[in-house]
């Protein structure tokens, strides 16, 4: 079975080529470069010959992905009514928005402890779903839900307000008690340190416990490391120089 054309509903968004009766977009920088809009020539070539398609999110379009009962009530009954289609992987729905949200969110249950379990996906940016007509690895097809308009994505404090209890927490190192790889490489230690050091302050750590004291915390554990390996170093290289012989240098 062939998809014959993109549903008209999905002219503004862009797509990636898949193999019939899989989800993998098998171009190389599908993502960036190897997506395609409605009218592109290869996109229509290449559903001719049978092959599946994945709708990608982009920039202006927000796809909200439910693989169970529980997550697609919430999101009917709490969001705008919109154009939906229904997987037959997971027999539930996906949700297609116009509108923007800043990075794709996993949703989670957490009631599972540690073997939390993946039930969606608030999809936006390189992420996609497979399109109404398209052929899913186990034989069934996805087809329309509600044939209804398009409408606005929810707002990020939204889909917080709703869907914020399967969302995942940010790791502890990024939290109130630590400080983010981020937030630690923003740090600089102060420009006149860095200038008017001379070799003998580098060398003994004086610009390094000028700079640490001034840091976040976190920056002091990672500090302490680079001195401890500065200082062994150093040893190392001093026992090194001292077991050497003294060479004769000839004028």
């Amino acid at each position: 079975m062939m998809v014959q054309e993109i549903p008209v509903e999905f002219q503004d968004w862009r797509f990636v080529l898949c193999l019939p009766n899989q989800k993998k977009a098998f171009e190389k920088n599908w993502e960036t470069t190897a997506n395609y809009s409605y009218v592109d020539p290869r996109l229509k070539e290449h559903l001719a010959k049978g092959g599946n398609y994945g709708i990608l999110a982009g920039d202006g379009h927000v796809i909200i992905e439910t693989d169970t009962p529980t997550l697609e009530k919430l999101v009917e009954e709490n969001f705008p009514k919109t154009l939906t289609q229904r997987s037959p992987g997971h027999n539930s729905k996906h949700f297609f928005y116009n509108g923007k949200v800043s990075k794709t969110i996993p949703l989670f249950d957490k009631s599972l402890g540690k073997d939390r379990k993946n039930i969606g996906h608030v999809k936006t940016g390189a992420s996609y779903v497979m399109g109404p007509g398209c052929v899913h690895p186990n034989g069934g097809k996805y087809e329309f839900a509600d044939h209804i308009p398009i409408a606005p994505a929810p707002t990020e404090e939204q889909l917080k307000a709703v869907l914020g209890k399967f969302m995942a927490k940010r790791a502890a190192r990024c939290n109130n008690t630590a400080t983010s790889y981020k937030a630690l490489t923003r740090f600089t230690a102060p420009k006149q340190e860095q200038t008017s050091a001379s070799i003998h302050e580098i060398m003994s750590g004086t610009v390094f416990a000028a700079t640490a004291e001034e840091a976040p915390t976190p920056f002091l554990q990672y500090w302490r490391v680079l001195s401890s390996a500065r200082t062994r170093f150093l040893d190392n290289y001093a026992a090194t120089c001292s077991s050497r012989p003294v060479r004769k240098h000839s004028n």
